[in-house]
């Protein structure tokens, strides 16, 4: 049976996609701020950086909300057979890696 929160997955692993490129930016910015000689660089890598962390946590608190959405709307379902499918799936959901990305689903 398909989840009825399967739009939702999909919605989630986009967020994925879209954190793992800002990660890959804001660790090689960190490197390069290791190897920087004037104060102008220093001062541009670390405005560049604080903004990457700053699009990164806004997308974890996006993606952590959506989860929590489909928590809430899993634990008020009535039918137990439907809530107890749903339960599986999203639990199964959660413990998987995201297969593009490769970070893991569970926030």
């Amino acid at each position: 049976m398909l989840s009825k929160h399967e739009s939702t997955y999909s919605n989630l692993q986009s967020h994925l996609s879209t954190i793992k490129p800002l990660l890959i930016s804001v660790d090689d910015e960190i490197t390069k701020l290791l190897s920087t000689s004037t104060s102008d660089e220093i001062t541009d890598l670390s405005a560049s950086i604080a903004k990457g962390v700053d699009n990164i946590h806004s997308i974890i608190l996006d993606y952590s909300d959506i989860v929590n959405s489909v928590k809430d709307d899993i634990t008020t379902m009535e039918d137990e057979s439907m809530k107890s499918d749903e339960l599986e799936q999203f639990n199964g959901k959660m413990a998987s890696t995201d297969g593009a990305s490769g970070l893991p689903m569970n926030p």
